[in-house]
């Protein structure tokens, strides 16, 4: 495990899931998202690219070697400026997040709703 997971079990996980992680607009990475008491964060597999079409490709993708964790996102929760569910392709449980810098993260997760309810009041616009 990385020292990054190490320092999160510390802090205590309150909910982590698989997730897919949007580097760009024909770019996704597989990853896992966890949230604790006081922050987000975001890693991804390192050379696993889910491309977003052609079987062929995602076989190809699927077989290489995957290692973790690249760090995609590390925010504190009071540094969330908004969340938004947003839409990629077909898919309508993405994840929002808009920084201080108002650099906008996209996460698809399994229940946009859950973990809204979850980060909405600890935002710094709630």
């Amino acid at each position: 495990m990385s020292e990054i997971l190490s320092e999160l079990e510390k802090e205590g996980i309150s909910k982590q899931e698989k997730v897919t992680f949007f580097k760009s607009k024909i770019s996704a990475l597989e990853g896992q998202i966890y949230l604790t008491p006081s922050r987000l964060v975001v890693m991804s597999v390192s050379g696993t690219k889910v491309r977003l079409g052609g079987l062929v490709g995602a076989i190809i993708e699927l077989t290489k070697k995957k290692s973790y964790p690249v760090l995609q996102l590390n925010i504190e929760l009071d540094k969330i400026k908004n969340l938004n569910k947003g839409k990629f392709g077909l898919n309508k449980n993405i994840l929002e997040i808009t920084n201080q810098d108002d650099e906008v993260i996209k996460v698809g997760v399994k229940n946009y709703e859950e973990w809204e309810s979850l980060l909405k009041p600890k935002t710094v616009s709630a």
